[in-house]
């Protein structure tokens, strides 16, 4: 990360963390009224299912065909399919549609002359289904074949949005829904989305569609090798120790490096992703501290300590869908693979 010198902080000698994070598999939140949404102006992330997906108004460009290239209930169900092809356990964990983006071209839209032709009052006419065109979806899809634990499996990240298609492959966590991606490599999408590799360099060329599931159908093939070097940065994460005083100046790093990302100052400025944006240090940074409180008289100095996976994981449960903007989920949870790896364990 250019502009920012960590080297005054030196992460202690790994040591095993005896930490027990398995926890229940939460639910899927179920859907009431297959044929109306919640009110957007209360709800801007709503659960949806497939079926219901698909049978949203359908919006098409001046030639006849979906903006992104295909329609994303389409997108999802060819990856389903593409899982089937490789014999996966393959099921939807999460499905989000999002009230998100410009005023001009929302997330979610309703048609009026669909919506007057629905024989229902004027409000539900709004919030039905049929009347509503959906341009940006969250999914997570789980892949349990290669399971050795109960507290994470693998997954697919999809996005489909206004500005295009995403996806990932990583690491889910059962109990909060957090995804593991452990670089640019595990990411690709049909637009610049600001990922960054570990060297700071845009990853980003114009991808096609047809090149997000050729990237994803190598992901398949791979996915006993995905699975366990996730598997294995996740136990070295588990081991590492951070103490109380280098966790401090861990957060001081990641709000300087937020600072310079948004200034409008050129002589700081970096124009790179930031893992999380000030909202979302407020509630990392609170999350670590609980923890490290509660470390406390098992630390040496009673000063507490969490692990790097405490600390990964509070950090990943403010990237979420329903919390901030659905695009930028994967590219910030690249940047903050990245800043661990070089920051905290030292790869």
């Amino acid at each position: 990360m250019s502009n920012l010198n960590f080297g005054a902080f030196q992460m202690p000698t790994m040591s095993v963390a005896t930490v027990n994070n398995d926890a229940a598999v939460a639910e899927t939140p179920s859907v009431v009224d297959l044929d109306h949404f919640e009110d957007w102006n209360l709800h801007k992330v709503q659960d949806i299912t497939l079926d219901q997906l698909k049978q949203t108004s359908r919006e098409l460009g001046g030639n006849g065909a979906p903006n992104n290239g295909i329609l994303h209930y389409a997108f999802i169900n060819r990856v389903l399919d593409m899982c089937k092809e490789h014999n996966f356990n393959a099921e939807i964990r999460d499905l989000f549609a999002c009230k998100q983006g410009s005023s001009q071209w929302p997330g979610v839209s309703v048609v009026d002359n669909i919506a007057k032709r629905i024989n229902e009052p004027e409000l539900m006419q709004q919030r039905n289904i049929h009347a509503t065109i959906v341009r940006r979806v969250f999914c997570n899809i789980t892949i349990r074949d290669f399971d050795d634990n109960s507290e994470y499996t693998n997954a697919l990240t999809l996005s489909y949005s206004q500005r295009g298609i995403q996806a990932a492959v990583g690491q889910h966590v059962w109990a909060c829904h957090n995804m593991t991606i452990l670089g640019a490599d595990q990411t690709i999408s049909t637009f610049n989305d600001g990922t960054f590799e570990s060297s700071n360099k845009y990853t980003r060329v114009k991808y096609t569609f047809e090149d997000v599931l050729a990237r994803i159908e190598d992901w398949l093939s791979h996915m006993d090798s995905i699975a366990h070097s996730g598997s294995e940065k996740i136990r070295k994460m588990k081991e590492t120790i951070i103490p109380a005083n280098v966790m401090y100046g861990l957060f001081g790093f990641l709000s300087a490096y937020r600072v310079q990302c948004d200034s409008k100052n050129d002589s700081i400025r970096i124009k790179e992703t930031y893992p999380l944006n000030n909202s979302q240090l407020n509630q990392f940074i609170e999350s670590c501290l609980i923890k490290a409180k509660q470390n406390e008289y098992a630390s040496p100095d009673h000063m507490g300590f969490i692990t790097a996976w405490d600390f990964y994981n509070a950090a990943t449960d403010t990237h979420k869908a329903h919390q901030m903007d659905s695009v930028q989920v994967v590219p910030q949870n690249v940047a903050l693979m990245n800043f661990m790896d070089k920051f905290v364990l030292g790869l």
